[in-house]
């Protein structure tokens, strides 16, 4: 059980230092000066996928618990998991914004 707490706390950790990196206003003007000097390099600090490889890497090596490659594996599956589940998340509330606003619409024009 230990183990399994572990590994979760590890994947939390990742998921949400990429999530901070990658989409977070605190991080824009890095992520700006960043692509300024390389395209490929600012590429690399808006995909939670690639971010999120590097991020499990270099926890990973910091607690020396996991191999660096399964742990960066592991780091950006969830995170691209976890950007695409908040991605969904924001488009199904602007979905039912836009209807919920042309229902309302409707009605007023019936009434």
């Amino acid at each position: 059980m230990a183990d399994f707490l572990e590994l979760a706390f590890f994947i939390m950790t990742c998921v949400g230092t990429t999530c901070i990196i990658t989409s977070s206003s605190i991080f824009k003007p890095f992520r700006d000066f960043v692509e300024k000097r390389s395209e490929f390099l600012g590429e690399m600090t808006s995909c939670s996928m690639c971010m999120g490889f590097w991020v499990g890497v270099v926890i990973s090596s910091i607690s020396f618990r996991y191999p660096c490659i399964y742990a960066g594996a592991i780091s950006s599956l969830f995170a691209y998991f976890a950007a695409s589940f908040i991605d969904l998340l924001h488009n199904a509330s602007y979905m039912i914004e836009a209807i919920t606003l042309n229902n309302y619409e409707d009605s007023d024009e019936k009434g």
